[in-house]
């Protein structure tokens, strides 16, 4: 086994500390499909992660809640912007809870 290369090390460090950080973290890729969802997330809806990736996360969220949301999220995609939406998410109690979605977009690291 070939020892990693340090950006692969920086790489894997990031991405256990997103994992273990104690908020709700997800990430979009370049076209609007969620594509993670850390483990704070996992254990606060109850779900799995392929449960959760492409849309699935959807299923979470109150129903009088979706419009408004998709529509601040996708907003702020297109114009490559902050954003910070107010929303139901479903607990995996069954129960519903306010959160305050503060998200924003980045480029990978080909600029895309």
């Amino acid at each position: 086994m070939q020892p990693k290369e340090p950006i692969d090390l920086s790489r894997d460090f990031y991405l256990t500390l997103l994992d273990k950080f104690p908020a709700l973290i997800w990430r979009w890729d370049r076209n609007a499909k969620c594509s993670y969802f850390n483990e704070t997330w996992l254990g606060f809806t109850g779900r799995k992660m392929e449960q959760e990736i492409q849309n699935g996360w959807t299923e979470g969220i109150h129903p009088e809640d979706p419009a408004e949301c998709f529509q601040s999220f996708l907003k702020a995609f297109d114009a490559r912007q902050s954003f910070v939406p107010e929303y139901r998410l479903r607990h995996y109690s069954g129960e519903y809870r306010w959160i305050v979605d503060h998200g924003r977009t980045f480029n990978d690291l080909n600029g895309h």
